[in-house]
């Protein structure tokens, strides 16, 4: 499977998924001005890397340094952390850092929110 990769711009973050290092970020402002078509390609790789999800014990390393997101992007955050549970319930290891603004409350509440939906537990890391 390739890589995802997606550039950041100023309107939307930088995504690069790699499955065969187990490694996705997401990194950036995310406010893109049609938020379906920026963020159905991402959620159309999750969903393929689920279904042919390489047999391994090394877990999955997800790292989210979102600085800046709407309304809109938390729906799909949603879903992508939905896809991520999924595979966590079927037996991978999943380890997820989301990183925080110490002075920002609202991504750090939004990280809480995402865990507890997908029931997925998150490292906070303070920058």
């Amino acid at each position: 499977m390739d890589n995802l990769l997606i550039e950041r711009t100023d309107h939307s973050p930088k995504v690069f998924f790699d499955p065969n290092e187990l490694f996705f970020t997401i990194k950036g402002n995310s406010r893109p001005e049609n938020a379906d078509k920026f963020y159905s390609p991402v959620i159309n790789w999750l969903e393929k890397f689920s279904a042919q999800r390489p047999a391994t014990s090394a877990p999955l390393n997800i790292e989210i340094k979102l600085t800046y997101f709407n309304s809109s992007t938390i729906r799909y955050l949603t879903d992508i952390f939905r896809i991520v549970g999924n595979l966590h319930d079927d037996g991978m290891r999943v380890i997820i850092d989301w990183y925080v603004d110490s002075e920002d409350e609202l991504i750090r509440e939004a990280g809480q929110e995402l865990s507890d939906i997908s029931g997925l537990p998150f490292n906070f890391i303070e920058e």
